[in-house]
């Protein structure tokens, strides 16, 4: 239930503080606007350095690219048919800088030289002038929704807290290893047992309700739980046992399959790899468990 509040307040907070805060202070928003300057010169000077062959042909017939206005060239490049898409990124770029002031004849590395210039001498406002900003012009409402998003967060990492210590109401309950690993071995050793004499295309429905027995009582519930394996080991030392882990289930899945197709050898050879993985799973989980 925390879990479901959480998330509630949080998406909640984040749409009443976005839409009171959707403005920015006054320094925010002139070093965001240089900074576009600054990214859409870059882009323009890219583009155009991606028409050097271009440049290199018409260098060859005698043509003085630095005579051209910027018009000029972004025609030229538009002759060719290789350039057609760097074509109309210079375009839309230019566009841009055009309503930023830029002159029709302006160099764009000057241009891009100013608005860096521009940029460094505003300066990022930092994390709490920011904060500042945004509250003088969201208000109350933008505050708001900040509180809902803080305590949203809380909610949520509570859930998930007790949901990794197997204590939440979400959780299906403590995850035991140890204890996971100590009755799987037990029941495939009744299992290994159950079709030791098994012989091909016999039916073995009483073996394959054990294993879904297996499966459901089980192995399942590790595998729901397995967060909490994460809390406690960290996702690599989870890895290092789950892999084997992962690899027996599978063959316990096969061991269903070769039963339900009448290979009773299959299902044999299946369930003992399952045995050996599960004992490697084991193992690996011990050395994990020791370092901590």
């Amino acid at each position: 239930m925390k879990g479901k509040i959480g998330l509630v307040l949080l998406l909640l907070g984040i749409v009443i503080a976005a839409s009171f805060g959707s403005r920015n202070g006054d320094r925010h928003s002139r070093f965001r606007e240089a900074s576009a300057k600054v990214a859409a010169a870059e882009k323009l000077m890219g583009v155009l350095e991606e028409g050097r062959e271009l440049n290199k042909t018409l260098k060859a017939e005698g043509i003085d690219l630095s005579t051209l206005s910027m018009d000029e060239h972004i025609a030229l490049m538009k002759s060719d048919e290789r350039l057609k898409a760097q074509v109309k990124k210079a375009q839309s770029e230019l566009k841009k800088l055009r309503q930023w002031g830029m002159e029709s004849d302006q160099d764009p590395a000057l241009f891009l030289h100013l608005a860096e210039a521009e940029r460094d001498a505003i300066g990022l406002p930092g994390p709490q002038e920011r904060l500042i900003s945004w509250f003088q012009t969201g208000g109350l409402g933008w505050l708001v929704g900040v509180v809902l998003i803080i305590g949203g967060a809380v909610l949520a990492r509570m859930q998930v807290a007790e949901d990794n210590a197997g204590t939440g109401t979400g959780s299906g309950g403590r995850v035991d290893f140890v204890a996971t690993m100590a009755e799987t071995r037990s029941r495939l050793s009744a299992l290994q047992e159950m079709i030791a004499d098994l012989p091909m295309d016999a039916p073995a429905n009483k073996a394959r309700l054990a294993i879904d027995s297996l499966g459901d009582d089980v192995l399942n519930p590790l595998v729901e739980g397995r967060g909490q394996l994460i809390a406690r080991h960290g996702l690599a030392g989870f890895a290092e046992y789950f892999g084997p882990f992962s690899a027996g289930e599978r063959n316990v899945n096969r061991c269903w399959s070769a039963l339900t197709d009448g290979h009773s050898v299959v299902a044999r050879e299946a369930l003992e790899n399952a045995v050996a993985a599960f004992e490697s799973a084991e193992k690996q989980y011990e050395i994990v468990e020791g370092r901590g």
